[in-house]
């Protein structure tokens, strides 16, 4: 799935209260902090604001540290050249060929606080970071509060029933699993290698009965659960809308020759 960095806020009240923009010096580049529209308030926003409890309270001294952060390191030319600027992924064409200038630092508080710098608009493919995503759905799905009917242990009790949760000391992408439990059984060393993200995976939605058509990548069931997956991305992003990189899981597909 595709995900802005930092999707804009849309209330116009909250925006005049804390939205503070100014020109950039680097193409394409923006700034901007206001207070998310989507992220829940513990009590009334004018009241809290008024008050002044929101969660950061000197929000602009915070913002002129981000921008500093953001400015400093824009500025470090070793970061972009040379043996400290690393190389885009090139095990498959699509990340190769990713534009490797895109720079932007975002942070959203408790309360929606929020400070985008850089390219904050920019969409891109969320990679391994999904895993953690999935890991928190899964844990989220197998409750009560969620399921009615969820029946045993609930949330990270359940996921660990069948993914470890230590370090493996291993490549992400590492066949070896745990040493078998007092069942008998190994598993994934936890959520975040490939195999762990797997087996997280394959807990979401695990009730649908839609059909499933072998080797079909848009299957029923599978497009129930990748819509799960895609809505709750949405919710912690602040109600951005979430997309496909279709050219990315084509890419990866083509070189899944592992996991």
């Amino acid at each position: 799935p595709n995900s802005p960095i930092a999707p804009p806020g849309r209330g116009s009240l909250r925006r005049s209260m804390m939205r503070v923009s100014q020109p950039s010096r680097h193409d394409a580049i923006g700034q901007s902090c206001e207070l998310a529209e989507s992220v829940p308030q513990r009590k009334s926003l004018l009241s809290t604001i008024v008050l002044g409890q929101l969660a950061i309270g000197d929000w602009g001294s915070f913002t002129d540290i981000v921008r500093n952060v953001f400015e400093q390191v824009l500025k470090d030319d070793s970061l972009a050249s040379g043996p400290l600027a690393g190389n885009n992924a090139s095990y498959i064409p699509e990340l190769r060929d990713a534009p490797s200038d895109r720079f932007a630092i975002t942070v959203c508080s408790v309360d929606g606080q929020l400070c985008a710098v850089g390219d904050s608009e920019e969409h891109f493919s969320v990679q391994s970071t999904g895993k953690s995503f999935a890991y928190t759905l899964a844990m989220k799905q197998h409750t009560l509060a969620y399921n009615p009917e969820h029946t045993g242990p609930e949330g990270a009790a359940y996921v660990h029933q069948y993914v470890g949760q230590e370090p493996s000391g291993r490549a992400f992408n590492d066949f070896e699993l745990t040493r078998p439990d007092r069942n008998g059984v190994a598993h994934p060393f936890n959520p975040v290698t490939n195999a762990g993200a797997i087996v997280t995976c394959s807990m979401l939605d695990d009730r649908n009965m839609l059909p499933v058509v072998p080797g079909d990548a848009r299957s029923a069931r599978i497009e129930s659960r990748l819509q799960k997956y895609k809505d709750f991305l949405s919710d912690l992003c602040g109600g951005a809308e979430i997309g496909d990189c279709m050219d990315v899981f084509e890419s990866e597909q083509g070189e899944a020759y592992n996991n």
